[in-house]
């Protein structure tokens, strides 16, 4: 499965900066960063792991009469 890599790239940073944060004992910032870092990490398995044929309007409308 191949993750989007904007997301997995701007992810990466939240959590390198994180944990940096942490070092210095810059607690409030560390928590912001490593939220956001998780909210891209699952945001970009979710797009890769979503089925195209359920994110097109077009198509999806003829599902339901069956």
């Amino acid at each position: 499965m191949e993750l989007p890599s904007e997301w997995v790239e701007k992810a990466d940073i939240f959590f390198r900066e994180a944990k940096r944060h942490i070092e210095e004992g810059i607690y409030w910032l560390s928590c912001f960063e490593a939220q956001q870092a998780a909210e891209l990490y699952l945001k970009a398995l979710h797009v890769a792991a979503a089925d195209p044929s359920t994110l097109s309007l077009t198509t999806s409308p003829s599902c339901l009469s069956h």
